[in-house]
């Protein structure tokens, strides 16, 4: 039977360099894509410097025989579309800009309104009193608790008694008598 191989994507980095001999040395072949050109002493592992970013890359290593992918790559927020927010380190400008300012304020009230319910959550529904052993539970157990302050707003709108009667007069069960 033929070893597996392994692509690792910045095999040579904080992590990569550790994973990659764990993995020779557990009978896989690795192909490692790195920055600069890295000579390997071990037969069972390949350097490449190449493009760990580019699909085209990634998914030629794939149609090689590669069987799985671990992924090391630092990627910058940007290029994931994430926007950090909360504000700048530093001092203030002294002119501000008027876009970053709506920007700003759109963020903290997004803010306030989640940091809100987890409070409504610890005070009135026993969120603070979360004491399971297991990860999973405790995190089963908050999951719940936020399930249920969001249907206490949802019961509160208006609109919500009318979708609740319609529900229940679509769903209704028949009684044997109505067979």
């Amino acid at each position: 039977m033929n070893p597996k191989r392994i692509l690792v994507i910045g095999a040579t980095g904080a992590m990569g360099q550790y994973l990659v001999p764990e993995l020779s040395a557990m009978g896989y072949h690795v192909d490692g894509i790195a920055i600069g050109d890295v000579k390997s002493r071990d037969p069972n592992v390949r350097y490449f410097n190449l493009n760990g970013k580019d699909r085209a890359v990634i998914a030629q290593f794939l149609k090689n025989g590669c069987e799985a992918v671990v992924d090391f790559m630092v990627y910058g927020s940007a290029e994931r579309g994430i926007r950090l927010s909360g504000p700048r380190p530093g001092r203030p400008p002294k002119e501000r800009n008027p876009e970053l300012i709506k920007l700003e304020l759109a963020d903290n009230s997004a803010r306030n309104a989640i940091e809100g319910k987890f409070g409504q959550c610890k005070r009135r529904l026993g969120m603070n009193r979360v004491m399971a052993k297991r990860r999973d539970c405790s995190e089963t157990a908050i999951a719940v608790t936020i399930l249920a302050a969001n249907l206490i707003r949802w019961f509160q709108e208006p609109g919500w008694l009318l979708v609740f009667r319609f529900l229940t007069s679509s769903c209704r069960i028949k009684t044997p008598e109505e067979l």
